[in-house]
């Protein structure tokens, strides 16, 4: 990789894949670090907090469905060696809206047909979707700068 770009990835030893640079949320979460902790909630929790309110939740739920997720997403970090290869926001989207579907499930309120979504441990799946979210906003902004570029040729 070239010199250019090193200092954006880091490689996973286990998995010979690209970190993210969003790693540096995970980090601050095992470190307690109050900074990278506040930022996460300012910038992460109300994309949660709408998706839970949208589907028959309360800004309870939200708020609990929020601190629960971060705790699991941190407990994979810790104890399970758990290193981003996405960026975290789509990433920590879907384990809310899992944990907000099992919670939905529990409660008798919709029906959810995937038995296997504990969170106590994450799949390959969710890591591929959360890639594959994080890849298609990369090509969306690539197309509008190559778009900006165009309009700015006229």
């Amino acid at each position: 990789m070239g010199r250019a770009i090193d200092h954006f990835f880091r490689y996973s030893p286990k998995t010979s894949m690209a970190i993210h640079p969003d790693q540096r949320y995970l980090e601050g979460l095992l470190s307690n670090d109050n900074q990278v902790i506040g930022e996460i909630y300012r910038l992460f929790a109300p994309g949660v907090r709408y998706q839970i309110l949208q589907n028959s939740g309360s800004e309870e739920d939200a708020a609990d469905i929020f601190q629960e997720s971060l705790i699991d997403i941190y407990n994979q970090a810790r104890y399970k060696g758990l290193q981003l290869t996405c960026p975290f926001q789509p990433f920590l989207l879907l384990v809310c809206k899992r944990k907000w579907l099992n919670e939905l499930k529990k409660r008798g309120a919709r029906p959810v047909t995937k038995s296997s979504d504990d969170l106590s441990d994450y799949g390959e799946d969710v890591f591929a979707a959360a890639e594959r979210v994080g890849m298609e906003e990369e090509k969306a902004r690539v197309f509008f700068q190559q778009f900006e570029k165009l309009i700015q040729l006229r």
